[in-house]
């Protein structure tokens, strides 16, 4: 395996570690109307970053295992 695609599949780890990490902390530390506003944005965020990290790691596992259909 390339090591980009090492490096690539960590960052992708630790973004998504730390979204969730922050979609947790971030809204409990905020004292006013705005921590919704925090919620619903790290949560979609989150999201976000959880689906293409999961579709890398499914084209990345296609690419080895064999199965070569695109």
């Amino acid at each position: 395996m390339p090591a980009w695609k090492v490096l690539f599949i960590t960052a992708f780890g630790l973004v998504c570690l730390g979204l969730a990490l922050a979609t947790v902390i971030v809204p409990l530390s905020v004292e006013s109307w705005h921590r919704w506003l925090w919620l619903v944005g790290l949560l979609l965020a989150t999201v976000c970053m959880g689906t293409l990290f999961t579709l890398f790691l499914k084209i990345t596992d296609r690419t080895f295992s064999g199965n070569n259909r695109r």
